[in-house]
């Protein structure tokens, strides 16, 4: 069985295999904060933030630490390391003095018609925001699913089982201090016991494909 908690000490070891980049540095005051998880079933991923900076052969699971900003505007584009034409781009406005992770999902192959002309690529961004305003405690937990061909079910508290299709995500709130999810597929189960643990009081946990066996990285998610 595989646990983590939703501690900032221990998120990063999760999945002792898996490698996090160095944080995003800033040398300006903060404007907004955003983290990102590499949740694609790709060997090699290059992202990179317009007019900022560019990750070169991000492998699944690598975690990008978020730093401080002092811009809101952002303009993302996320390409196969071996195929050029296989990209996707997302621009967002955050709210000033807000934070947000976006996670990279899809295997960034295409797919053909019956004579090989390309279709749709199979890759997203996915974003985040998760300012907490309005409630004191929510105790939030998102499940992603990163895989492009393959339904994960996932119960949270032994409560009933909800399907998260390809590439798509849910979202479960107000959830108790030490909880459990449980996920499954075919004949495999990965149990998560959730700790929250005062102001880190919201999580999301992507799905990916690793040497063609299902994996996950884990990330919390903290207010600016």
């Amino acid at each position: 069985m595989i646990a983590f908690q939703l501690l900032a000490a221990v998120i990063g070891l999760t999945i002792q295999s898996l490698h996090a980049q160095e944080p995003i540095q800033s040398p300006t005051p903060s404007r907004s904060s955003v983290q990102f998880l590499n949740a694609a079933s790709a060997k090699d991923i290059n992202l990179e933030i317009k007019d900022f900076h560019i990750y070169k052969n991000l492998t699944p699971g690598t975690k990008i630490h978020g730093g401080h900003f002092d811009f809101t505007t952002w303009k993302l584009k996320a390409t196969s390391g071996v195929d050029e034409s296989a990209l996707v781009e997302k621009s967002f406005v955050k709210t000033p003095n807000t934070s947000s992770t976006v996670v990279l999902v899809g295997n960034f192959q295409w797919l053909l018609d019956e004579n090989g002309k390309k279709l749709k690529l199979q890759a997203d961004i996915l974003n985040f925001d998760h300012e907490l305003a309005n409630d004191k405690n929510p105790n939030v937990l998102t499940i992603v699913n990163g895989i492009t061909d393959k339904i994960i079910r996932v119960s949270v508290n032994e409560s009933e089982f909800k399907e998260v299709y390809p590439m798509s995500h849910k979202t479960w709130y107000g959830l108790p201090d030490v909880s459990e999810a449980k996920a499954i597929h075919g004949k495999q189960t990965i149990r998560l016991p959730v700790k929250y643990k005062g102001d880190l009081n919201a999580g999301i946990v992507a799905f990916f494909e690793l040497n063609g066996e299902i994996n996950y990285a884990a990330m919390p998610q903290t207010a600016f």
